[in-house]
């Protein structure tokens, strides 16, 4: 029992690699893509193009707009929208890869198989040194058993399987990663504040802030890590006015970590301090907390329903664990606040509550409370207990599957839609009629109001080329995401645009059929039938 949490960590692992390899992002060009193109682009744009700047992007919009989304600033230079944490974390990867592109005959440009295939490991060994980092702490407190049932449930049952092995370059499993060292670093800097674990939290916290600012609230747990009383809240307070030589070592390695981003903000826009998300921000006097956690769209105990478990393990924390429910509980109270004020509080396109994974090692601890609580009861408690846990563990592994296959939509689910899909991986073909989508536009300046929709299901052909090339195959795409490809469509013709606009020649037969949705289980059937010569 002593190298269970071994044995099970090797698991989560194997069951990693694995998805990674079924997936095959690195393929599919879906490694370095959206956010983690933005994160990443500090890297080409340095190292490959020389340019900082950005600058060179105007040289060709053609060519460089695809992977480049600087913004210009009021100043008159390019920008990065997010901060450049991502990028220092990426870099021994990108380097890597950038060594052996060539030498294996592919591109040196950055993008290329083998960069991606670079971040997708790397986010696998983070991925284990989280893990391995999260059972050192766990096994101070409590049993083999209750460790690799934490890990299981942490790794596998949650979305942060999903953003390690399906979308490894977002921020969350890295800093996942960094919140359990922080914890163990910061736990050891109370007990002895040494200079060299000084430095140790200035890096990380530097490091944890410059990827994601709204994450500078874990220095909070400097005032309550260990505290559970009054008494001990003042003390800790004398101890870091005692120790403000130091609390300024922290300081300075964490402002150390930000300098390369203020010089870059100072030289590209004049100001050392450059708010970079322009018209997007906080919603701090209209938080959606309700539905961050229970909302069919993106609620955070509904995609991940075994944090459930970690919330009421806070109850039962001091039973394991002296002095960490006051400082556990005031930061996920913030952070749950802070994260579902933000003006899309559903976070775009992604798999549930993401940005909460960062926190997940934190959480991990009230959750194998839990876990210890009742795995400590009377045999058929123990029984139950064991059987829910396993349904968690399957239905979060379930879930991954059903939304990298479209069964749960990225941004815009509903009861009806969540409890159509139930069961299902593959996306039933009539979910996109209880769809509801919020309007971006009007959100950004807090009015969150459903975009109205013409909605089309079971579409046998659509297309949106202009032209059909007469060398290579058009091919129709429907809203269920069904190819169609076809011979006969071999001409070189323009025709009128449109969505549902297409070619079809005389030979050919013809169906389109669409619902055009009055409200939800309202709706018309619009079908439109051609017979070709053939």
């Amino acid at each position: 029992m002593r190298k269970l949490h071994l044995i099970t960590i090797i698991f989560i692992l194997l069951a990693t690699i694995w998805l990674q390899f079924f997936v095959k992002g690195w393929k599919q060009d879906r490694i370095i893509d959206w956010d983690t193109m933005i994160y990443y682009s500090y890297l080409p744009a340095t190292f490959i193009h020389n340019d900082i700047t950005f600058e060179f992007t105007k040289t060709d919009i053609e060519k460089y707009s695809r992977r480049f989304w600087a913004i210009r600033s009021p100043g008159g230079g390019l920008v990065v929208k997010m901060s450049m944490g991502m990028a220092f974390i990426y870099s021994p990867f990108f380097f890597i890869a950038h060594s052996v592109a060539q030498p294996l005959d592919y591109e040196a440009d950055g993008y290329s198989v083998p960069y991606q295939m670079a971040i997708a490991f790397g986010a696998i060994l983070y991925f284990a040194i989280g893990l391995f980092l999260l059972a050192k702490l766990l096994r101070k407190y409590f049993s083999p058993l209750t460790v690799s049932v934490t890990l299981l449930l942490v790794a596998l049952g949650t979305n942060l399987w999903y953003y390690t092995a399906i979308e490894p370059g977002m921020t969350h499993v890295y800093n996942f990663t960094f919140f359990i060292l922080y914890i163990l670093t910061l736990d050891s800097w109370l007990k002895s504040p040494k200079v060299k674990l000084s430095i140790g939290l200035g890096l990380l916290c530097g490091i944890i802030s410059l990827i994601r600012p709204s994450n500078t609230l874990i220095g909070l747990l400097f005032l309550l890590w260990g505290i559970s009383s009054w008494d001990g809240f003042k003390e800790r307070i004398r101890l870091l006015l005692r120790r403000w030589d130091r609390l300024l070592i922290v300081a300075l390695f964490a402002i150390a970590v930000w300098m390369p981003q203020i010089i870059y903000w100072k030289v590209q826009t004049g100001q050392l301090f450059y708010y970079t998300y322009e018209e997007q921000g906080f919603f701090f006097a209209n938080p959606h907390i309700i539905d961050g956690l229970f909302s069919f769209r993106k609620g955070w105990f509904i995609y991940t329903p075994s944090m459930l478990f970690a919330v009421a393990g806070i109850f039962y924390l001091p039973r394991y664990i002296k002095g960490v429910t006051l400082g556990i509980s005031v930061f996920l109270v913030l952070n749950v606040y802070i994260i579902f004020s933000w003006w899309s509080w559903w976070y775009g396109g992604s798999f549930g509550a993401r940005p909460m994974i960062d926190s997940y090692g934190i959480l991990a601890i009230p959750l194998a409370a839990m876990i210890e609580q009742m795995l400590g009861m009377r045999k058929w408690i123990k029984i139950s207990a064991i059987s829910i846990m396993l349904v968690l563990f399957l239905h979060g592994v379930f879930q991954t599957f059903q939304y990298y296959y479209g069964s749960i939509h990225w941004d815009s689910m509903t009861k009806e839609a969540y409890f159509l899909s139930f069961g299902r991986i593959k996306q039933h073909p009539e979910l996109p009629l209880f769809l509801k989508k919020t309007d971006s536009d009007r959100a950004i300046k807090g009015e969150y109001v459903d975009v109205p929709q013409v909605k089309g299901l079971k579409v046998l052909v659509e297309c949106d080329l202009e032209t059909v090339n007469s060398d290579s195959t058009a091919y129709k795409t429907s809203l269920d995401g069904v190819e169609w490809g076809n011979p006969y469509w071999r001409y070189k013709d323009d025709f009128k645009s449109g969505k549902y606009s297409f070619y079809t020649g005389k030979e050919n037969n013809t169906g389109f059929n669409a619902f055009v949705v009055v409200k939800p289980n309202h709706f018309y059937l619009i079908e439109v039938w051609k017979k070709g010569r053939s």
